[in-house]
């Protein structure tokens, strides 16, 4: 068989791949495994965002510690993405807007990070965890299908950190051990059977993801080894030491291998700062007389090669250290360009998209920079272009959502979607041809309809029962006015004085010195910021305040004005007259506000005007009257009117001109449009005047897409959450007799309770609604959820007695009664402690004496509620194993009181951690105390450093 038939038979078992992927309904857009595809290229045809003016996105968070969120590169099968969070935890994504779907935990190991890329294949999704587990999962519905721990001569150390790699049935990943002990490759049938696992012969597997050709597996390893194995079984066809066949230093190879079907050539990079190419035979051996080196560079690879058109992408640095982003050729591996980053290193693996090349070549591709200050990068490039001159644009988060950001990007269907170590996944695309997500995605809700700019969605999780966590007392609550939710309190209008009530109790906590708002039976809404609130303007109607970049904007009902604040000393900056009654609450998108003139039974206008001046934008006409408020989102503003004889409207306009994009007959309503998953929710109808109706609309469109009779009202805007739609049915003109749970999708109902009904307000997955007689009512799943973490020195004193201690947390909204606190140590019980209740959403602290008998390293394990006392909404994360080192009593290398590390430098600094990182590299001993510096010294310093742990 010569070279020619070996690539005809790759290319075939390609397509065949491909065909059985489709099978199990996956599309061609999709990116289901580490960089895409079976030979790691990271090229898609999928179109990706370009143009940086028309730049749009979402995100959502995921994490519950500011580090360590996200480390690996997500997957994406349909309109799912999967990713996985800190903790072991898998999410499914929804991938147009953010939505959580599900998410299913691991039992994980005592660091937060995963490394190991999760991969789809039939209906499931495999992922690996950093204490040696392989988990499957139903990729529908998220349920745990199956979990295995790996073979393994080192089980207490073992980690899972390359991707994980799936083709017909099979999935292959392998182990990395940071101790010592021979590191694994391992080969699993999709129902959990383990078919074959492979000793090293040289070094573990850090981010080394395989490549699979024909009948042979191909990947790195840790001492800068490549190997080719047969995928059947895991014998060895061949292996080849990198640095003694190129004559070089490669160190490591920690990422994974790349294979190019034009050169048949497989493509590594190094942590030596070279990549390497070779020649693949047709029995799966290196063809050593084809081999390529490129020239070395300043910092070190650990990108895997993305490759196009005879071009390969390649970053270099790390999170300490500035870096370069590489174009070579891969013909001979010479520098074509090369962009320089200052800020940091490029570590996660460049994405291409070929949508754009017609002929011509022409591509752009994507990369993460792993720096506190992560950014992503677009850069376009071409046949011809020998110069890499500056970048098409590039997205940096928000200062409170900046972090490392390891993973490298994916595409699918005009966006581009990357990570970060604060745990947050972001989307970006182009705001033609695909609604907007405005950046607003926090859980807690400061005023009327979330955010400023109405859309009344959030993140939050929302009850799937009509369970009733509280009813308040009645605090004279004004009927049909919202309340907003911050710092743990819930704000409401009661026409005398704004009262506050405890979020999760309902526990009235009394009132603000800021009066309410009940002219002529008005439900303004309350807002807050910073400590501060605010309901309306003292002659508002209906309308409540607005809140945006250090302003407050409300509006005067009979003085036809609307006014514009300081927010920090109140200094009126500008007004707005309009024609008619100033009743909306204002809305803001993008440096302009969106308001409306009410002239009662003869239409009126809605304006755009400028956030900082006054000075109007545009305004339309309409012949039915826009008594409610705007929402906005993307380029589209959105208004309904009320016709006090016949039906109303929604309009969606074009925010910049105020086009009207389309228009909806609708029955008569005030309330404010709601704005997800690309449609918009409105409800709609007056109580024994016309029909009550609530409906779904296709955002973009205006097509209809559901509406539900009987449900609904013209004061009650619709909230959503959790792919359900919460609104009220009333009992009168101004009263309500219950809430509903609709579907997002299809408006079915899911739930309804005959309590409160007015405008809701959703945190932390509770439902808040002002009801009759003046009380508020509060919906949300009940029941404790009991969580432990060990906080464990890194250095344990051997012979001494030591303090161990536990933190746990209910994070649920029920308290908790009695239950145990176990400590293993090398699963042996050391001891077991009761607590005897833990209020919700608290902590307590469990503190265990060991003292260990002599010097080495041990299993903590802490297990909780082992008699299952307390019925929790998550049972799987009452567990916790941490690793813990017995060593003499002084293990600080430096030994230095002058250290920056006060006092008296007792606390590791991240300079030192990075000294230490040096001196164990380059096998030299600390400078002044001439400590022996090996890795596990490295770890515990850097553990000391992270966790803030005095030696």
């Amino acid at each position: 068989m010569n070279t020619k038939t070996l690539k005809n038979i790759i290319k075939l078992a390609i397509v065949l791949t491909c065909i059985v992927t489709m099978s199990s309904n996956v599309i061609a857009t999709d990116w289901t495994k580490f960089h895409a595809d079976p030979y790691n290229t990271g090229v898609t045809p999928d179109k990706a965002p370009i143009d940086k003016d028309l730049l749009t996105l979402w995100d959502v968070s995921t994490a519950s510690s500011a580090m360590a969120g996200i480390d690996a590169e997500p997957v994406i099968v349909g309109d799912t993405i999967y990713v996985i969070g800190d903790k072991g935890t898998l999410l499914a994504i929804d991938k147009n807007d953010g939505t959580v779907l599900w998410t299913s935990k691991t039992n994980h190991g005592s660091d937060s990070w995963s490394l190991g890329a999760p991969c789809y294949g039939n209906g499931k999704i495999f992922v690996t965890t950093n204490n040696g587990m392989i988990y499957t999962f139903d990729a529908e519905t998220g349920v745990e299908l199956w979990n295995d721990t790996a073979i393994s001569d080192n089980p207490n150390f073992t980690q899972m950190n390359t991707p994980v790699t799936y083709e017909n049935g099979r999935i292959y990943f392998g182990g990395w051990l940071p101790f010592g002990g021979a590191s694994q490759y391992y080969c699993y049938d999709e129902d959990g059977t383990r078919i074959w696992n492979r000793e090293s012969t040289s070094g573990g597997y850090y981010r080394a993801g395989c490549v699979i050709l024909g009948d042979h597996l191909i990947f790195g390893d840790e001492n800068a080894n490549l190997t080719s194995v047969y995928k059947s079984n895991g014998t060895t066809v061949d292996e080849l030491d990198v640095s003694a066949e190129f004559n070089i230093d490669a160190l490591r190879i920690r990422s994974a291998v790349t294979y190019d079907e034009d050169s048949e050539r497989i493509y590594a990079a190094t942590e030596g700062g070279y990549c390497v190419a070779l020649g693949m035979n047709e029995d799966g051996t290196f063809n050593r007389s084809d081999k390529l080196l490129s020239a070395q560079v300043a910092n070190k690879f650990t990108t895997t090669p993305a490759i196009y058109n005879g071009r390969l992408y390649v970053g270099t640095g790390d999170s300490y250290t500035d870096g370069t982003f590489y174009c070579l050729d891969a013909s001979d591996l010479t520098e074509i360009w090369s962009f320089y980053i200052p800020e940091g290193g490029v570590q996660g693996s460049a994405a291409i998209s070929t949508y754009y090349d017609d002929g011509d070549g022409e591509v752009y591709v994507y990369f993460t920079v792993n720096d506190y200050n992560c950014k992503l990068y677009c850069l376009k490039d071409w046949p011809s272009n020998m110069e890499m001159l500056s970048e098409e644009w590039y997205f940096q988060p928000e200062e409170e959502k900046l972090q490392f950001s390891l993973p490298g990007p994916i595409i699918s269907e005009g966006s581009v979607y990357f990570a970060n170590d604060a745990g947050y996944l972001f989307g970006i695309s182009e705001k033609e041809g695909n609604p907007s997500i405005e950046p607003v995605m926090e859980d807690e809700w400061h005023q009327f309809q979330k955010d400023a700019q109405h859309t009344g969605f959030t993140n939050s999780d929302a009850p799937d029962t009509n369970t009733l966590l509280w009813e308040s007392i009645d605090i004279d609550a004004t009927t049909a006015s919202s309340p907003v939710v911050a710092d743990g309190k819930l704000y409401i209008n009661c026409a005398d004085w704004v009262k506050i009530l405890d979020m999760y109790t309902g526990e009235y906590l009394g009132a603000t010195q800021v009066p309410g708002n009940n002219l002529l039976d008005s439900w303004t809404p309350v807002s807050y910021n910073e400590g501060r609130v605010w309901c309306g303007h003292s002659r508002g109607i209906n309308g409540g305040t607005l809140i945006a970049n250090g302003k407050y904007y409300h509006g005067d009902y009979e003085g036809n004005k609307y006014y514009c604040y300081d927010e920090s000393n109140d200094v009126e900056l500008w007004s707005f007259t309009v024609e008619g009654m100033a009743q909306s609450t204002p809305a803001y998108s993008d440096g302009n506000i969106y308001l409306t003139g009410c002239v009662y039974e003869n239409g009126g206008n809605v304006y755009c005007v400028d956030a900082e001046t006054g000075n109007q934008v545009w305004s339309i006409e309409v012949a039915n009257d826009p008594c409610g408020s705007f929402s906005v989102q993307g380029d589209i503003a959105y208004f309904t009117t009320y016709n006090w004889y016949t039906s109303g409207d929604i309009y969606a306009l074009d925010k910049n001109t105020g086009e009207i994009l389309w228009t909806k007959v609708i029955q008569r309503t005030d309330a404010v449009p709601t704005i997800a998953y690309g449609n918009v929710y409105v409800s709609s109808g007056c109580y024994s005047v016309s029909e009550l109706q609530t409906y779904c609309f296709n955002a973009t469109t205006g097509e209809e897409i559901w509406n539900v009779t009987g449900v609904g009202d013209w004061k009650c805007s619709a909230v959503v959450a959790d792919g359900k739609v919460f609104v009220g049915k009333p009992d009168s003109f101004y009263t309500y007799a219950s809430m509903y749970a609709l579907n997002a999708f299809d408006g079915t109902e899911m739930w309804h309770y005959g309590r409160g009904g007015s405008a809701a307000a959703i945190s932390d997955g509770i439902v808040f609604t002002v009801g009759r007689s003046g009380k508020v009512y509060a919906y949300a799943e009940t029941a404790p959820d009991l969580e432990t973490s060990a906080i464990v020195q890194s250095q344990v004193s051997a012979g001494q007695s030591n303090d161990i201690t536990v933190q746990i947390a209910n994070h649920g909204n029920v308290d908790a009664g009695s239950f145990e606190v176990t400590m293993l140590v090398d699963g042996v019980t050391l001891d077991t402690r009761t607590v005897t209740s833990l209020s919700k959403a608290s902590n307590t602290e469990v503190t265990f004496e060991w003292t260990p008998e002599a010097e080495g390293e041990y299993e903590l394990q802490v297990a909780m509620d082992t008699q299952n006392s307390i019925d929790e909404r998550d049972e799987a994360n009452n567990y916790f194993i941490s690793t813990a080192t017995t060593a003499i009593e002084d293990w600080n290398p430096w030994n230095d009181p002058d250290s920056e590390g006060l006092p008296d430098g007792t606390y590791i600094t991240l300079t030192e951690v990075i000294d230490a990182y040096n001196c164990f590299r380059n096998g030299e001993p600390a400078p002044e105390t001439g400590a022996s510096i090996d890795l596990t010294r490295v770890i515990d310093l850097y553990n000391a450093f992270r966790y803030t742990t005095a030696m």
